[in-house]
């Protein structure tokens, strides 16, 4: 018996994998939470991430420190089942060791 289950929302799956348990179930639920926008859910305008507002910001170390930030507290407020234990995101330098 499954300690958790979650319905599976992913466009064009499978039948078979509409339920899924456990750590599956948890995943799931994060992606979820990561890609769904503040203010999209009318019974729960809190719920979600402002994720999308950094998709055009500069790749820098400042930008990436904002979405582990974000990250950080959207798990914690939405999903006690995860621990965060070390989060580090990372702005990759260009070949020419300029950064983005």
């Amino acid at each position: 018996m499954p300690t958790y289950s979650d319905v599976y929302t992913a466009v064009g799956s499978n039948v078979s994998d509409i339920i899924v348990e456990d750590v599956r179930a948890i995943f799931n639920s994060l992606r979820n939470l990561y890609t769904c926008p503040l203010n999209s859910r009318g019974f729960e305008p809190e719920y979600g991430t402002m994720l999308y507002h950094y998709l055009y910001e500069p790749c820098d170390d400042m930008t990436a420190l904002s979405i582990d930030n974000t990250i950080i507290t959207a798990t914690e407020r939405w999903e006690p089942r995860v621990k965060l234990l070390k989060l580090q995101g990372l702005a990759p330098p260009l070949p020419n060791g300029d950064a983005f």
